[in-house]
């Protein structure tokens, strides 16, 4: 199982107007970290990206490459990376249902992120059969691929997880999920979103592509987020 603080390599490329780069982005499940040429970015999302070496690049260099300051408060400003397209793969694993096989997939994930339109697409082949599914937030993409399986497969990840949930106020393209395995017991009798926003505070928070020791397979409905079932 993975802890927090391994760093895990995804591949893929990079595109914006200025070309297209052959990318290695790092996670370690609290942040992605990229490089392209000089420019070195982290964020707690793909879509999120902030230049961590602003100082070494002149304005118009920023500008060139659609890096722009957005002022978050009057103290802070947000260096952020804005249109663009990232593909990568990404190694996930899932429970085969009626044996509790673990099978290894690849995920490929394409980001297009661009001030008129921002979407995600992620497809992946079992066994020679193609599944496929796009939207704004990683959710509701698995989601829909948790209806294509139509019972078959579950995702080994916080996503796929019994004790994983979102939270009320919404979230971004990936996550946050929140992770309940600090009160097992009690957030497995959460029917509703009442009960939900009576539990303790949850033990963490986590990207839906994490996993933990404390897996266990999301097989009945429960929580605020409810369950796939079909």
């Amino acid at each position: 199982m993975m802890t927090s603080q391994e760093m895990i390599k995804y591949t893929g490329s990079f595109s914006n107007k200025t070309g297209t780069y052959s990318v290695e982005v790092y996670n370690d499940f609290d942040d992605f970290y990229m490089q392209i040429g000089r420019f070195k970015f982290s964020g707690f999302d793909l879509d999120s990206f902030e230049l961590d070496n602003p100082e070494e690049f002149s304005d118009q260099e920023l500008i060139d490459f659609d890096i722009i300051n957005r002022k978050i408060d009057a103290q802070h400003t947000y260096i952020e990376l804005r249109n663009y397209s990232l593909s990568l793969q990404i190694p996930q694993t899932l429970i085969v249902m009626s044996t509790k096989e673990e099978i290894n997939i690849v995920f490929n994930l394409r980001l297009e992120l661009f001030e008129k339109h921002e979407k995600a697409l992620l497809s992946f082949n079992i066994k020679g059969e193609y599944f496929e599914a796009k939207n704004g937030f990683m959710e509701m993409i698995m989601d829909d691929l948790q209806r294509q399986f139509a019972g078959r497969y579950r995702f080994k990840n916080c996503y796929g997880c019994l004790y994983g949930d979102y939270s009320i106020y919404g979230q971004g393209l990936m996550g946050p999920i929140l992770c309940f395995k600090n009160q097992k017991e009690k957030y497995l009798d959460v029917q509703n979103k009442n009960e939900y926003m009576e539990l303790k505070k949850h033990e963490s928070a986590q990207q839906e592509i994490y996993c933990c020791a404390d897996y266990e397979p999301r097989n009945r409905v429960v929580g605020y987020r409810g369950t796939i079932m079909i």
